[in-house]
């Protein structure tokens, strides 16, 4: 598994709450915050 950076059971959690719940992250949103995770380090590599 890619680590993004959020701990295994704690995206495992996100990912097992029912969707209607206030806590879950749908999968949209899992998306984006995966992009915004890679483009915050890419951009860290490229200041370095």
């Amino acid at each position: 598994m890619k680590d993004f950076g959020i701990p295994r059971a704690g995206l495992i959690g996100i990912l097992e709450d029912p969707p209607k719940s206030e806590d879950s992250i749908g999968p949209d949103r899992l998306i984006e915050m995966a992009d915004e995770i890679k483009k915050r380090r890419r951009d860290e590599v490229n200041n370095e």
